[in-house]
């Protein structure tokens, strides 16, 4: 872990377009890699596959490297993985 304990739980993180914040909120977060992030308390703006919007989740692991999103639902052994795709939007 390179940068432990970031608190992001401020309103600052919700105006910003990167792709976590389009996807869900969170409290804290942790930086595992180059592009890899770990984000704990997190609780979807948007529906992910059959969890919708409002759904919360002990934390989220996003690797941008693999392009993959892992969910981790309360009392759940293993992740629900998601594969991100890029969409490209004009201004």
């Amino acid at each position: 872990m390179l940068n432990s304990g970031h608190d992001l739980s401020g309103a600052t993180h919700k105006k910003e377009k990167a792709m976590e914040k389009q996807l869900f909120d969170w409290n804290g977060w942790d930086q595992h890699d180059t592009a890899a992030f770990a984000f704990y308390n997190v609780v979807l703006k948007v529906a992910i596959g059959e969890y919708p919007a409002g759904a919360k989740f002990k934390y989220a692991f996003v690797n941008y490297e693999t392009g993959t999103l892992q969910l981790y639902p309360a009392g759940a052994s293993t992740p629900v993985e998601f594969q991100l795709l890029l969409t490209i939007k004009e201004k």
